[in-house]
């Protein structure tokens, strides 16, 4: 497992072999007493659940956004979120049903 430091830097993790890759698209988050619940999602049906501790989910969201500025940083893009992308699709397509109901395409 790596460390903060090299969470934190832009090189590649080192992942062991033979341990599961899961790729979601969709995520749910719920707060107990004692830890976080994330429900991973792929294409809105759920296929995993996590249970992180408080400390360890701070540090994961830590790593999270250390790692997107870096991307940001190296590509000059900015990474939209799912639900800004999903409002920006939602206006894009009202957009075209009054277009089209107008008579434009």
């Amino acid at each position: 497992m790596a460390d903060i430091a090299q969470m934190d830097s832009p090189q590649q993790l080192t992942i062991p072999m033979g341990i599961p890759t899961i790729y979601f698209n969709g995520i749910g988050v719920g707060i107990g007493a004692v830890d976080i619940s994330v429900v991973l999602n792929h294409n809105q049906m759920p296929i995993t659940e996590l249970k992180i501790p408080y400390p360890v989910a701070k540090t994961l969201a830590k790593a999270l956004a250390g790692s997107i500025e870096n991307y940001e940083r190296m590509t000059g893009q900015t990474v939209v979120g799912a639900q800004e992308l999903g409002q920006k699709f939602e206006s894009a397509s009202s957009a075209a049903v009054l277009n089209a109901a107008k008579g434009k395409v």
